[in-house]
């Protein structure tokens, strides 16, 4: 359960690298360079290279299901939104030793986030959607 599949294209579709969930579902990924994101159902937010599949760097993200996952490609900002109402910015760092920090958080009070995308390129600025909500919350940075 969870496993992240990559297939070569081409005539035929074949299947190259798979990555095991350990257990937990995968509900969003994400690629930027030669990395694949995937955010779990554990909460746990998890970084692969596309070129192995071997984990690169791992973090305990949220509380509760990663519930969407986006990454701003020219700053390798990654996104990701919980049912426990955080949406949270990580800077990814890529290389021979990937790196990943925790640069932003935000909660929006009572309500489970399904849905985040940056809205600039560049990460400075994202919406959230939550369940049985019909607002859109969007975040800038000064």
């Amino acid at each position: 359960m969870g496993n992240i599949i990559l297939w070569s294209t081409g005539d035929t579709f074949r299947q190259i690298i798979k990555i095991s969930g350990e257990g937990d579902p995968c509900s969003s990924i994400g690629l930027w360079n030669d990395l694949i994101i995937g955010g779990y159902g554990s909460g746990h937010l998890r970084v692969y290279s596309a070129t192995t599949g071997k984990m690169c760097v791992e973090a305990s993200a949220h509380a509760k299901w990663i519930t969407a996952i986006d990454v701003a490609k020219s700053t390798g900002l990654i996104l990701s939104a919980s049912e426990d109402t955080f949406a949270r910015v990580w800077k990814l760092s890529s290389g021979s030793n990937v790196k990943m920090e925790l640069v932003h958080s935000e909660t929006i009070a009572d309500l489970q986030l399904q849905g985040a995308k940056f809205i600039s390129e560049d990460g400075r600025a994202f919406a959230c959607t939550g369940y049985d909500s019909n607002e859109i919350h969007f975040f800038t940075k000064a």
